[in-house]
């Protein structure tokens, strides 16, 4: 079951996600981020970093901010838990077209295939399979040079 916030979220923000991992294949260093990335979470975490920014007076505390609104269910944020559901479903249905796999085929597989039941777990083993290197990433996506990274 695909869950959706509202216009322009859901299936969009899913299908965009995909997207950018099949135009910019996953960095081979799992600690870093690029464009595909920017696509889904690191697009989504640099949207919800911006939001602390802007929301420091009632919220000095990013941590604070962080547990009250990151991916949190039933809770309005620039990353809410659907965002999190779309960037993993998005970047695992990318990476089954990226091996071989039609987009329609993808996505009824992901879907009918039990992926939703699994998809946490599937995401954060394929993209960087550790803590470290996802905290790595994270960092790296908010305070990287990379050309890609710091025009978004």
């Amino acid at each position: 079951m695909l869950l959706v916030e509202g216009p322009g979220d859901g299936a969009e923000h899913m299908m965009a996600t995909a997207n950018a991992h099949l135009l910019t294949a996953q960095p081979d260093n799992k600690k870093s981020a690029n464009g595909g990335d920017v696509g889904g979470w690191a697009g989504d975490l640099m949207t919800f970093w911006a939001d602390w920014r802007n929301s420091e007076e009632e919220y000095a505390d990013p941590l604070q901010f962080t547990h009250a609104k990151l991916a949190v269910p039933g809770v309005n944020s620039s990353f809410g838990f659907n965002d999190l559901i779309e960037d993993a479903d998005g970047y695992l249905i990318a990476r089954a077209v990226n091996g071989g796999k039609t987009i329609v085929d993808a996505v009824r597989d992901h879907y009918n295939g039990g992926g939703g039941l699994k998809r946490f777990n599937d995401y954060f083993t394929n993209r960087w399979g550790n803590a470290t290197d996802c905290k790595t990433s994270a960092h790296n996506a908010l305070t990287a040079v990379d050309a890609t990274l710091s025009a978004a």
